[in-house]
């Protein structure tokens, strides 16, 4: 019969327009209930004044004020049925509404009119404050930005770092380039602070955006989906699809392809998979991928993230990392090629900050004074001017303005209600995003949470687009979580992993965020078994950088337990060292061995084989002394024990004894160490010692041009075959295929590099694919057929090149220059021969520098050039020394052809004699060929023999 006043106190309004659309929506759904007897509102926001009024036997709560008062008298304009609203409110809400202006009314005690409008259906949403305001100072960084795009859609791969302390502008700049770039596609990582340590987790948005989802989408659809664009944009993507679910956060089966992959190589297959299936399903346009927050990026992600970007991956990609800390470089691309730009935000300049300030109060001005203290207090920073601009318009003063954002947020938490402050800080320990039935777990019955909470909470905390909630930003979440005691954040830590513990199907799967949560809440026991679980999964699918962590944080909750072994201990050091070393952290690696070492020395064997493992971490950066010196302290470890497990420990440290050694060129002691370690690894069945052996007594062998002992790889290849080691088998394949070659058997040559490229490329090993692609390339320049060769050997020279295999690069660049070559274009062979010859003199190898030299001097023969290819000859096999053995017939032959060119034929035919010799002791048919073409081209008379040996070598060779 009378009227209601419906107060909402919350402090000074967030200015984020929750409270005034909520209260419009709710007014709405009140009046417009059918049965209801008509009402009327009317609505306005103001300062307000409450207590205890009255004498004390009639006193009584009120709220009273002037905002209420106009309230009144708005309402007692409205019609049965009608809200009426005054334009403040309307202005506030995120909600836009129909709405219909009335007459302008003097109200009682108020000097202005009062200008109201009936609030009608809602109409849509308002532009967010950010994006509708324009962007002012950035004009450098935006231009940047656009350069970049423009480069991108013109094919080029480029790689853009966007860093800035938090509030900058790094979202609305970025904001402002999608709004601009109709034409390409915008891809955003979602990244959590956590979920820093879940691999992929980052790209799982991405990639379900390619796809057509969103974030609510469950898996089956999710697999479904997957499986259908995958099909339809290029299928011969569809036995990978077990990787691309490892993105996607789905559990595959595997298929034979995946099955076959060597784990050390699943980052660069995973990587071409990824980008594969966005060059297909997004074929027609250029691609941006855009990481927010990247400070919260899970390494696995970034590191996916750099090989897509890196020189090999397809062109029009983009990638823009923004990140909040200026001071650390977030890409590592000095040695990848990539086109590249970091920008930096800096604070804005004054005068910016002011016209940010005067174009957002332009319709609700505040005095120039007031806006220039505003701008002046902001620091140049975009979002602190905006909640200090909020906060001076809501409290109608610049007076005791805070000096930090954080001092912002903080007062807002604090002007909460007890209750719900409380729920905002337990939600905290959840992470930037979170799901109630976690929140419950962590409340339990300490405060009420139902759906009226987070009406009062939005804005602090909104729904999330998986279904769960957010929190506005990374800094409201920050400073919540700041607030808690430490006492109190262990025991919130322990109550979620605890509900998440009842809560998993399988607590295996939750391992990450269980590993996490329990090692906050000092749950040792606990936080140990699942750290090294979520280690263990993680490092089988290659994040070694998650494991790692994973892995460091079990050892840390290890020492406050008793009762842990030391071969247990021991075992999850031998871990972090494999994964470190598979992250490219060779020293650390070696560091978390020889932890190992020292808990394992009651255990001569298990030491041994840790020994080895720090002995191949040595070799894997080049140390080969230091590594010489691990295999002889392993060798002391067990050279008293006489079981079989100990005789199988030193053959193998003997075996890598021998390949340290051929790999520093000394093959004979290669071939004694080889020797022994074939003896003792027979009568105890060691295969992978034996195999090594076999290994490093062919290249001994071949080093000494001895090709004819060179009979034991193919032992080797079927050791590996037994094992099941495809990477290993590929890699003999590809020994034996260069056996084949120089003996001339072509046909079986070209057989084993393919079978070398498929079981290498099964195993992930992208660099030894490229191996046999260009050692296939060779022996088609050899067959002349350069179209198909040149096409292999540029495919190879960009995989070696960008996966750092310097030495292989330079050869596959040195059979293009061959076919350059045999196309008459000398010039052409000659500058790519010469810039060769210099890079691999750098490379250190004398063996290599003479490989390439052979060719150079035939291409300074053929340009006439003959005394400075001898030059070249000499100085590059004095170097080579014993490397020139094996190459002793192709030098003696380059040597003929400059002097040839010099017109001295007496001499060129002594050195092709030499040459010929030398190819028929080392059973090399195409040497001898070449030889002989060589010979009957100087002239001389060629016998009918000669001529009938040198057609019976073109046939066998198929020339």
């Amino acid at each position: 019969k009378g009227s209601v006043k419906v107060i909402l106190t919350a402090g000074a309004p967030s200015g984020t327009g929750h409270d005034e659309e909520q209260m419009l929506r709710a007014l709405r759904e009140v009046i417009e209930r059918p049965g209801v007897i008509p009402l009327r509102a009317g609505v306005n926001t103001g300062r307000v004044f409450t207590g205890d009024f009255g004498p004390p036997y009639r006193r009584t709560y009120v709220v009273l004020g002037d905002a209420i008062n106009t309230a009144a008298r708005v309402m007692g304009r409205a019609e049965a049925g009608q809200i009426l609203s005054t334009e403040i409110v309307l202005e506030r809400s995120r909600a836009l509404f129909a709405t219909t202006a009335i007459e302008p009314f003097q109200a009682k005690g108020k000097a202005e009119l009062v200008r109201a409008s009936v609030v009608g259906a809602l109409a849509g949403r308002r532009v967010e404050r950010a994006a509708e305001t324009p962007l002012v100072g950035r004009d450098g960084e935006l231009a940047a930005l656009r350069e970049v795009r423009d480069r991108v859609t013109a094919g080029e791969g480029w790689i853009v770092e966007l860093s800035g302390v938090s509030g900058i502008g790094k979202s609305r700049l970025v904001a402002e380039l999608v709004a601009t770039s109709p034409d390409v596609t915008f891809l955003h990582a979602l990244c959590e602070e956590y979920e820093a340590s879940t691999p992929y987790f980052a790209l799982r948005a991405p990639l379900r955006a390619a796809l057509g989802l969103d974030l609510s989408a469950s898996g089956g659809e999710v697999e479904a989906r997957l499986r259908a664009v995958v099909a339809g944009a290029d299928a011969e993507l569809v036995p990978w699809l077990p990787l691309l679910g490892i993105l996607l956060g789905l559990d595959l089966p595997p298929t034979p392809e995946t099955s076959g992959l060597d784990e050390r190589f699943l980052s660069d297959t995973l990587a071409d998979v990824v980008a594969r299936f966005f060059a297909s399903a997004l074929a027609d346009t250029p691609l941006v991928v855009v990481v927010d927050d990247a400070q919260f990026l899970d390494e696995a992600s970034a590191d996916l993230l750099r090989r897509l970007s890196s020189a090999a991956a397809s062109p029009r990609h983009a990638l823009v990392v923004v990140h909040s800390d200026p001071s650390t470089a977030w890409t590592r691309v000095e040695d990848e090629g990539v086109p590249f730009v970091a920008l930096t935000l800096l604070p804005l300049a004054e005068r910016h900050a002011l016209e940010i300030a005067e174009l957002v109060t332009d319709e609700n001005p505040l005095l120039p004074h007031e806006l220039e203290e505003i701008a002046r207090r902001s620091g140049g920073s975009p979002l602190f001017l905006l909640e200090l601009l909020d906060l001076a318009r809501s409290t109608g003063t610049t007076e005791s303005l805070p000096d930090s954002v954080e001092a912002i947020i903080a007062a807002e938490i604090d002007r909460l209600r007890p209750s719900d402050r409380t729920v905002l800080r337990y939600a905290s320990v959840l992470g930037l995003r979170f799901e109630q039935e976690l929140l419950s777990a962590a409340v339990r019955d300490e405060v009420e949470v139902d759906e009226a909470l987070w009406v009062r909470l939005r804005g602090l905390v909104d729904p999330d687009p998986t279904g769960g909630l957010r929190f506005r930003n990374t800094l409201l979440r920050d400073v919540a979580y700041e607030g808690l005691a430490f006492r109190r954040r262990r025991e919130l830590h322990g109550r979620v992993a605890e509900a998440i513990e009842t809560g998993a199907t399988a607590a295996e799967d939750e391992a990450s965020p269980l590993a996490l949560h329990f090692f906050a809440a000092q749950h040792y026991e606990k936080a140990w078994r699942y750290n090294r679980l979520a280690g263990d999964r993680a490092r089988a699918v290659a994040a070694n950088v998650e494991a790692g962590r994973f892995y460091e944080t079990a050892l840390a909750a290890g020492r406050r337990l008793r009762g842990i072994g030391n071969h247990d201990r021991a075992s999850v050091w031998v871990a972090l060292g494999a994964v470190r070393e598979a992250a490219g952290l060779f020293d650390p690696s070696f560091t978390a061995l020889r932890q190992a070492t020292r808990l394992l020395l009651d255990d001569p064997v298990e030491c041994a084989r840790v020994f080895a493992l720090r002995t191949k971490a040595r070799v894997r950066q080049g140390a080969y002394g230091l590594a010489l010196r691990e295999t002889t302290a392993g060798l002391r470890v067990v050279e008293d024990v006489d079981s079989a497990a100990a005789v199988g420990a030193r053959a193998n440290l003997r075996a890598m004894r021998s390949e340290i050694r051929w790999l520093q060129g000394h093959p004979r002691e290669a071939i004694a160490l080889a020797q022994e370690a074939i003896a003792e690894a027979e009568p105890v069945q060691e295969l992978e010692a034996l195999a090594r052996s076999y290994t490093a007594l062919d290249g001994a062998y071949q080093m000494l041009g001895q090709p004819e002992k060179a009979v034991h790889e193919r032992m080797s290849l079927d050791i590996y075959t037994r094992l099941g080691h495809t990477r290993s088998r590929g890699i003999m394949e590809l020994n034996l295929g260069v056996q084949a070659y120089a003996d001339g058997r072509w046909d079986e040559a070209a057989s084993l590099y393919a079978r070398a490229q498929e079981d290498c490329l099964r195993a992930g090993d992208r660099q030894h694919t490229a191996v046999a692609g260009a050692n296939l390339g060779e022996l088609l320049v050899s067959r002349g057929e350069l179209d198909e060769a040149e096409r292999l050997l540029t495919d190879a020279r960009r995989v070696l090149r960008s996966s750092g295999f310097t030495p292989f690069a330079l050869f596959a660049e040195t059979q293009l220059a061959r076919c350059a070559l045999e196309r008459d274009d000398v010039p052409a062979a000659l500058q790519s021969l010469q810039r060769i010859v210099a890079e691999a003199a750098g490379v250190g190898h004398a063996g290599i520098v003479l490989e390439i030299t052979l060719y150079f001097a035939q291409a300074q023969a053929r340009a006439g050039h003959g005394a400075e290819g001898l030059e070249a000859l000499n100085a590059a096999a004095f170097h080579a020394e014993e490397d020139a053995a094996f190459l002793a017939a192709p030098l003696e032959r380059a040597r003929a052809a400059c002097l040839a060119s010099l017109g001295r034929l007496d001499d060129a035919r002594i050195f092709l004699d030499r040459a010929l010799r030398s190819a028929e002791d080392q059973g090399l048919l195409y040497e001898q060929l070449l030889a002989r073409r060589a010979l009957a081209e100087l002239g001389g008379g060629e016998s009918e023999e000669q001529l009938r040996e040198t057609d019976r070598l073109a046939q066998l060779l198929g020339l």
